[in-house]
């Protein structure tokens, strides 16, 4: 942090305290209202970026937010221009010439975590499977036929961890194949013995979101497990679940990460803020340790596989299909791109506007 900006102002808590070097600086700030970026004079890349301004404009309402992007009042509908998968087939038919994109995001899909030192994670059957019962017609629909199997606990869009479902959840016996009667008998031990179990969530703000939870509860309730689904305000919800607060089951998404590194060791080795299931597995520590001092790419490609066959046998965290992304923009929006990072000044440079 610049040290004349605390000595000027006294803190960072100032719109005005945002000083950077990225493609756009901070032009003008309205609470509540917008915020306003104009083009970096100073930026590294020469000729970059294109554009002369951005403004991003503060709206609560989703329903507003799209209303103005079909009126074409602006040019992005979300922060990473994704619309909510349930108005794909509307949106085509109001604005068929906007570009409608789908893309797999770096967060893996949302997953249920339970406490380890509960008896929540014993395998089952002497065979593990990646959540068959996740996987059925449900899930199918929820993606509107644009879902993708889980290769947690990696994303698939992670270049090196790319170890295929079947191939990490091997059984002992060297079989690859997944029988549906082994893979329902497993979320019973997966979760606690008795009937009744809880989850643990933040706010439900995305409709898909919300309904992916609900879609769980009735698949566990298929093989007698009935899910109660708690909504937490969101502090307390991120207390709760990376600081062991919760008793049973906590349930949210991961967040981003670009190196397969921050999905294996932060959500598995023993004493990470991350590590939600709490896992205290010294094996696995062995391995997460050994997969940093690696150079070479094979011998690391091949520790990282070794480390989903052994979560998998394990079964630390429940992992459900993620579905794609969809994300659309106005057709003068010209170079855009779907981007996996927070970094909007960065996806933002090379674009530039045809109208």
């Amino acid at each position: 942090m610049p040290p004349e900006v605390e000595d000027k102002m006294g803190d960072f808590k100032a719109a005005e305290s945002l000083i950077g070097c990225g493609p756009f600086v901070l032009e003008r700030y309205e609470p509540g209202v917008k915020a306003v970026f104009a083009r970096n004079p100073g930026y590294y890349a020469k000729g970059l970026p294109y554009l002369d301004k951005v403004e991003w404009l503060f709206v609560k309402d989703r329903s507003t937010q799209l209303s103005l992007f079909r009126a074409g009042q602006v040019d992005l509908p979300f922060y990473d221009a994704r619309i909510p998968r349930t108005d794909v087939a509307s949106f085509k038919k109001s604005n068929p010439t906007y570009p409608v994109v789908f893309w797999d995001w770096l967060v893996f899909a949302l997953s249920p975590s339970a406490r380890t030192r509960r008896p929540f994670t014993t395998r089952a059957c002497g065979r593990p499977s990646p959540s068959p019962w996740t996987a059925r017609s449900g899930s199918t629909s929820s993606s509107r036929g644009r879902g993708g199997k889980s290769r947690a606990p990696c994303p698939r869009p992670c270049a090196n961890g790319g170890c295929p479902p079947l191939s990490w959840a091997r059984g002992r016996d060297g079989s690859t194949t997944i029988r549906p009667s082994l893979g329902r008998c497993w979320p019973r031990r997966a979760f606690p013995t008795a009937s009744r179990s809880s989850a643990r969530t933040g706010p439900a703000t995305a409709r898909s979101t919300s309904r992916r939870l609900e879609l769980l509860a009735g698949s566990l309730k298929q093989i007698g497990v009935e899910l109660q689904i708690v909504n937490e305000e969101y502090g307390n919800y991120i207390r709760g679940s990376f600081l062991g607060k919760f008793e049973e089951a906590s349930w949210g998404p991961s967040s981003l990460f670009t190196e397969v590194d921050g999905y294996l060791y932060n959500f598995f080795r023993t004493g990470q803020p991350n590590n939600r299931s709490h896992v205290a597995d010294t094996e696995l520590d062995v391995m997460l340790d050994a997969q940093r001092r690696y150079t070479s790419r094979s011998s690391r490609k091949k520790i990282i596989d070794d480390i989903q066959r052994h979560t998998a046998d394990r079964v630390y965290y429940v992992y459900t299909p993620c579905p794609k992304n969809v994300s659309a923009w106005t057709p003068w929006v010209k170079n855009y791109g779907c981007k996996n990072s927070f970094d909007r000044g960065a996806q933002l440079e090379v674009v530039w506007l045809d109208r």
